[in-house]
């Protein structure tokens, strides 16, 4: 059966199963608590009713709709809130920036994984620059004494040479003085805190003591004071300390002015815990080398120019498909259960049930042309992505595949709605940890967002899902930004800014703006809405529901229950559709549990 409006046009139909309350463990903390929830198993689910549930706290998890019961903000310990960004007001994070970075880096070859990093934790990552023609480059500041040019050479030698012949003897001498521990090997392994110094502080320098002045400096007082169990401020007297006792003793001095390294130390500083090693050269013209110097600068040059310029030494795609089960996915799933969430019962009907299946139903939109789609390519907005985003296909439930030279290496799983894109899971190849692909997935979402806000202008949003204060894994969805959260209380997406989120912190992750907001109780209003649609029973009557694979109204369905039974139904039929609102509810189909 087919609803049709005014002038033949389809109305969008969903028949839901009314679940009512029920309990499920809390899946975020470690403790062994009960959220209690409102759940329902949609047969057939209209994008336009669902878009309406989002924005009234409802989720999905394959055919089931849920949210967190009317009482559970008040008690349950992990309250969640649904979050939600503009994609066209987005602004990217230096950590976000990074990763991006890092993400680019590898697919033009600039960036390797070492050996054993795919499992380390995002955020701790352990690379190694892969330079073609220099093997065993310094790369950045401090990073080693490899060979690059002859001058860099120079440079390595003598942050080398002062380590050796200055720092290390004066730590030992200081330590010794003042009874301090002092292991030598550990010692020994800080030998890189030694390296030259940057350029505004050789600037600093040479405006008072001479333009040819050579400026070295080392942060081993800051890693002696972690050591030895002192404050940040210690490191300041650490460097004081050893700055007077180098000055006092001379203590290799003559070494590095007539060993060939042609250095001569004029004077030792201590300064913001850093040590400054003020030296004139034998050659003036020495040590002018910007490899090192400049490394940054010209190393993002490069990066930028092998993106503009060059093909990447490896190619990402995305591909988006509506929701299907495919084994290539399926078996990329159990791995990142298995490595990830340590989860090994993963069979094939969880999966499909968990991720493939799903009640909302695939809608074309007419005008979605490729000259659209073409145009859209021609001059599209702001990207972060390095490859071509998917276009947009219409509304319903899909996957988005990353592939890297072909390899599948990620799936995001996504709903797409006429107000957004709805993300509900993602998942790995545990051997990509390194790149960090689940700050990539979501830049790669709010581009698809932005690209799509072209020809369906009302699409701009992306929904994260639920935001949890308390659990790191869901917390770091607010650093996707100017982010919004849903207020539990009046239904309104309210600015998740620095205020809100220290009041949260406060109350245990608790959004309590009701005084503010003017409301006095949690879903107060939706409680009232219940015994309201119980007692005027009009529009609660014409409520359609479905029995027997045949369509009745409400009231007829009552005529056939009798005493307590009936009010039962009264009321169970009333907190639902209280907590989906008049409008999703009056054009879907209920049925009983």
């Amino acid at each position: 059966m087919e609803a049709r409006g005014r002038g033949g046009r389809k109305r969008p139909v969903s028949i839901v199963r009314d679940q009512g309350q029920y309990e499920s463990v809390c899946g975020y903390c470690g403790e062994e608590s009960t959220t209690r929830n409102r759940g329902m198993l949609a047969d057939k689910l209209s994008h336009v009713h669902y878009q309406l549930l989002l924005d009234r706290m409802w989720r999905r998890c394959g055919k089931l709709l849920y949210r967190t019961d009317v009482e559970g903000y008040r008690w349950c310990c992990c309250p969640p809130y649904s979050i939600r960004v503009d994609a066209n007001k987005f602004k990217i994070s230096k950590r976000q920036k990074k990763a991006l970075r890092r993400f680019r880096s590898y697919l033009n070859g600039e960036w390797e994984p070492r050996a054993g990093s795919g499992l380390q934790a995002a955020g701790d990552v352990d690379m190694t620059e892969a330079k073609q023609g220099q093997e065993g480059a310094a790369g950045k500041k401090g990073k080693g004494w490899g060979d690059c040019c002859q001058d860099c050479t120079k440079v390595q030698a003598a942050c080398q040479g002062i380590w050796q012949e200055c720092v290390l003897p004066a730590i030992q001498g200081y330590a010794a003085e003042r009874g301090l521990g002092c292991d030598a090997e550990s010692i020994s392994q800080l030998a890189k805190t030694t390296r030259r110094a940057n350029r505004k502080i050789e600037m600093g320098y040479a405006k008072d003591k001479g333009k040819h002045l050579k400026v070295f400096c080392s942060s081993v007082s800051f890693r002696l004071a972690r050591d030895w169990g002192k404050a940040l401020k210690s490191a300041n007297e650490i460097a004081e300390g050893l700055g007077t006792f180098l000055t006092g003793n001379r203590i290799g001095f003559e070494t590095l002015e007539k060993g060939g390294l042609g250095i001569r130390i004029t004077g030792v500083e201590a300064k913001s815990g850093f040590l400054n090693f003020v030296a004139n050269l034998a050659d003036e013209d020495s040590l002018s080398c910007s490899c090192e110097r400049n490394g940054g600068k010209k190393k993002k040059a490069t990066q930028h120019n092998a993106v503009e310029e060059g093909p990447p030494k490896r190619t990402l795609t995305m591909e988006m498909m509506p929701s299907t089960f495919l084994q290539e996915e399926y078996e990329l799933f159990c791995r990142y259960q298995q490595s990830v969430h340590k989860d090994k019962e993963n069979d094939v009907e969880s999966y499909k049930g968990f991720l493939v299946e799903t009640p909302i139903e695939y809608e074309s939109v007419q005008g979605c042309s490729s000259s659209s789609r073409q145009s859209n390519r021609d001059s599209p907005p702001s990207v972060h992505m390095p490859c071509e985003i998917p276009a947009f296909q219409g509304y319903g439930a899909f996957h988005q595949q990353y592939r890297i030279d072909g390899k599948l290496v990620a799936v995001g799983v996504v709903d797409v709605m006429a107000n957004c894109l709805s993300s509900k899971y993602f998942f790995w190849d545990p051997d990509y940890a390194f790149l960090e692909l689940g700050k990539i997935s979501s830049l790669a979402e709010i581009d698809f967002v932005k690209l799509a806000h072209r020809e369906q202008r009302g699409l701009h949003y992306y929904y994260q899902g639920f935001y949890i204060h308390t659990c790191p894994k869901m917390a770091y969805k607010a650093d996707y930004k100017p982010a919004e959260l849903l207020c539990p209380t009046s239904l309104t997406w309210v600015n998740f800014d620095e205020g809100l989120r220290q009041k949260m912190k406060q109350s245990q992750g608790r959004m309590l703006v009701l005084a503010e907001s003017g409301f006095q109780g949690l879903y107060q209003d939706e409680e009232k809405r219940c015994a309201q649609l119980v007692e005027e029973f009009t529009r609660l009557g014409d409520l359609k529901c479905m029995l027997h694979d045949k369509f009745v109204l409400f009231r007829s369905l009552l005529e056939w229950a009798k005493g307590d039974y009936k009010e039962m139904l009264k009321i169970q039929a009333g907190k639902w559709m209280a907590s989906c609102g008049s409008e999703a509810s009056s054009g879907m189909i209920y049925k009983l549990a």
